[in-house]
């Protein structure tokens, strides 16, 4: 219980090694305000750049893996918000950056109020969707 306690206090951040470190700042310009956490070898940072948060993922290795950018609703791509729209109100908007494919993960919202997670290829077609 304790420890419970602890980490809702502290949270779970992590010192990652220099090699990891370097690795932020070389893939990005400007990285503020990093936090670090570490689930399974994989370091995952969290920071803004340009006022824009940022997660990132470092295997323990010091190679970027993958990394996603909170966007504003009004920088989703024409073509994908245009397919999405279909299906309702958009919520929420994620860039998903892996190994040089853009993907979106996007939160919308029915006329009946229920909110669903779409994952959309950058070509606005639907990957996976379900009801959250």
């Amino acid at each position: 219980m304790e420890k419970l306690f602890k980490n809702l206090i502290t949270g779970n951040t992590v010192n990652p090694p220099e090699h990891i470190i370097e690795t932020i700042y070389n893939e990005f310009e400007n990285p503020i305000n990093i936090e670090w956490y570490i689930k399974n070898d994989i370091y995952e940072a969290i920071f803004y750049e340009n006022n824009t948060e940022h997660i990132a993922r470092i295997n323990s290795n010091g190679i970027l893996l993958d990394y996603r950018i909170n966007l504003p609703l009004d920088f989703l791509p024409g073509k994908i918000k245009t397919s999405v729209e279909l299906k309702g109100e958009i919520m929420n908007v994620v860039s998903i950056y892996d190994t040089k494919v853009v993907s979106y993960e996007i939160i919308i919202r029915d006329p009946k109020l229920n909110r669903y997670l779409i994952f959309v290829n950058n070509k606005g077609i639907v990957i996976e969707e379900r009801l959250l």
